[in-house]
Order: C-alpha cells, then sequence, then structure tokens
C-alpha cells in the first residue's frame, strides 16, 4: 500500500463507525477491539462509561492492523488517555505542537477546551479525534465520544482548542510507491544534449496557467473551476498531491486570500 493508501485505510476505518453511541451500547464493540489487544497500555481496561475518544483513535489502528498485516499500532500509538498518547507521540518524534499546522487526513488532533485563543496552546488535552478532510481553511474531524457518540467536527485551521498534531508516520509503512518503472521504456541518452535542471518553486513564486484545473479543497478528486493567467504560489507545499495558490503576491501567506488548489505537479 502506498502512504495514502495507509492514510485512507485508517480514516475510513473510524468513519465506518459514524453514528455509533453510548445510548443504544452501539459504541461497546469499539471499546472491546482496544480492550482485547493486550497487552494493556498501563494495564488498564476500558469500562463502558468510561471517557472513549482516545480509545476509538486506538482502536481503528488495532482494526486497520488486524486487516490489512500492516502494523499501524507501531505509528498510532495505543492508548486511552489522550495526554499519555501525546507523550507517545512526542517520543516518536512525530508531534506537532504548532496550531497553525496544517495537517494531511489520517493526522491526529487534540483539543484543549480551556485554550484561551493566543498563541500555541500548552495546556492539558481532554479530546481528540481524526483528521478525515482539509480544505483551505478548515479541518473535518471524525471523533469518538463526540457528545456520546462518534460524529463529525469541522474546526479552523489555527482554530481555538487545538492543542496539536499527532503525525503517524505512514510513509515508514508503505509498501509501494506506484512509481511507474519505465526502465524498459529509456531512451539512450544523447551526450550532446545538455541535461536541463528545473527550479523547485518557492513560496511566492509566479506562475502562469492555462485551463488549469482548480480545486476547492487538498482532498477534493473533482475541479470546482478552471483558471488561466498569471497566479502565485501561497506556501509551495504538497498537501495531498495539491498546492495553494493566490491572485497576488501582497497575498502570500494570507488565510483569507487562498484562491484554491492546482495540482502538485506545478511543484516539480
Amino acid at each position: 500500500m502506498t502512504e495514502m493508501e495507509l492514510r485512507k485505510k485508517y480514516v475510513s476505518t473510524i468513519k465506518s463507525w459514524h453514528g455509533r453511541k453510548e445510548s443504544n451500547g452501539t459504541h461497546k464493540p469499539i471499546i472491546d477491539i482496544y480492550n482485547n489487544d493486550k497487552p494493556l497500555p498501563r494495564s488498564y481496561k476500558v469500562k463502558y462509561t468510561d471517557s472513549w475518544c482516545a480509545t476509538t483513535v486506538s482502536a481503528a489502528a488495532i482494526k486497520a492492523e488486524k486487516e490489512t498485516g500492516i502494523k499501524f499500532t507501531s505509528i498510532i500509538p495505543k492508548e486511552c488517555s489522550c495526554n499519555y498518547q501525546i507523550h507517545l507521540f512526542q517520543k516518536l518524534g512525530r508531534w506537532e505542537e504548532r496550531d497553525s499546522y496544517v495537517p494531511q487526513i489520517g493526522d491526529i488532533i487534540y483539543y484543549d477546551w480551556n485554550d484561551n485563543g493566543v498563541g500555541d496552546d500548552k495546556g492539558s488535552s481532554e479530546h481528540v479525534g481524526v483528521v478525515i478532510e482539509v480544505t483551505s481553511t478548515h479541518i473535518k474531524v471524525e471523533e469518538g465520544n463526540k457528545s456520546d457518540a462518534v460524529g463529525t467536527r469541522t474546526i479552523a485551521i489555527n482554530g481555538r482548542y487545538i492543542r496539536g498534531f499527532g503525525k503517524p508516520n505512514y510513509k515508514s509503512l508503505a509498501t509501494s510507491s506506484k512509481k511507474k518503472d519505465d526502465s524498459k521504456d529509456k531512451k539512450k541518452s544523447d551526450p550532446k544534449k545538455k541535461e536541463i535542471t528545473k527550479k523547485t518553486p518557492k513560496k511566492g513564486d509566479k506562475i502562469v496557467l492555462k485551463n488549469a484545473s482548480l480545486y476547492k479543497a487538498s482532498t477534493s478528486t473533482k475541479a470546482s473551476d478552471h483558471i488561466t493567467g498569471t497566479y502565485y504560489f501561497w506556501d509551495a507545499k504538497n498537501y495531498n498531491g495539491k498546492t495553494r495558490i493566490t491572485t497576488s503576491p501582497k497575498y502570500v501567506g494570507n488565510t483569507k486570500q487562498i484562491t484554491g488548489w492546482i495540482s502538485a505537479v506545478h511543484l516539480k
């Protein structure tokens, strides 16, 4: 599986539980998945009446691992506590403290409901979920124990209450990159031809587009429009095969002035 396929597998696992809730007991199999995977972190068996947001994040990793044979729990630490799980991500070197970080699907978002909204929050985390969609301005999250059920939340990038992000290293588990093996099709190089090195675009660099597909989000599969003209790379970063653009150099880096997303092929 490729890195993106691994991300989508994990996301689809937690999304498959959407709507399960405490009131009718449909949340119990999630907790059972966690409790049945031994050894239990800190030897604690989660009760059906306990808070179960971190348990859901962990159970999704356990289930995806059992279904694929790929060690998801090696990159998504098992825990039933948000703060203990944050500590484990820190030990793995996969913790992101900046609220302004733009995550990818499959990343883990932690909340602090006591965040005063000033600067990067450093408080204790009371809740956690899995990023399932990212747009130019917002993050869509699937969460266990959201109002006592598995539900979805939308929060602004750099919004209040973000404690930070766990960034599972899906790339380390990827078994395929889907890169075309064109060794059989390679033509003999002409020594008389000079190799042309294309400079990688940077934030703020100008780009001229002609009938280019424009997307509303990095996860969009269908173009919302087609554009022609001069634009500028908003941050020149690749998110899910797409990158952001804006219409003027003065708008570069301004979250309110993102025109949309174009294929990251323009970064090559």
